[in-house]
């Protein structure tokens, strides 16, 4: 039987797509994506995910996705969590809106903390040295303390 939680799962998956290369932008852009495509869909947060794409893209590249770590750093930065991100570009959203969005970024980011914590803990062995993600992720560590409100509760 497979103990791993899903938190811890989605974290190796994570690491294993950096490990084969890929750019940590776009694997958490998909990842953010994902979760915001997760949200129960009477909440309409679908309609949202364009917008951050063109407002957090990449510079030269033809990529259709978010950038996820522009839109992570920019958190950071900001130190502000909760959708429009002190963004006066974004469309606006209802409370409900907003909160399910921050409670999904709030996942990823524990999810690349659990990561983080995988890494350092030298419990897997990756071919490819991932201290960028590890200095990232200590870089960013503002938003994982940020505990948005549940907001089908």
């Amino acid at each position: 039987m497979n103990k791993q939680t899903p938190r811890k799962r989605a974290a190796i998956s994570i690491l294993n797509r950096l490990n084969q290369g890929h750019d940590l932008a776009i694997v958490l852009g998909m990842d953010i994506e994902l979760a915001l495509y997760q949200i129960d869909a009477t909440l309409k947060v679908n309609s949202l995910i364009q917008p951050l794409r063109e407002e957090f893209k990449f510079k030269s590249s033809g990529q259709n996705i978010l950038n996820g770590k522009a839109l992570l750093n920019h958190l950071s930065e900001s130190r502000i969590t909760e959708y429009p991100f002190g963004m006066n570009e974004l469309p606006p959203a209802n409370q409900k809106q907003k909160q399910a969005i921050s409670i999904q970024i709030s996942e990823i980011i524990a999810r690349m903390d659990t990561a983080r914590e995988i890494l350092l803990s030298e419990s897997l062995e990756y071919k490819k040295d991932l201290a960028n993600f590890v200095g990232f992720v200590d870089e960013i560590q503002f938003i994982k303390n940020t505990e948005p409100a549940d907001p089908l509760q």
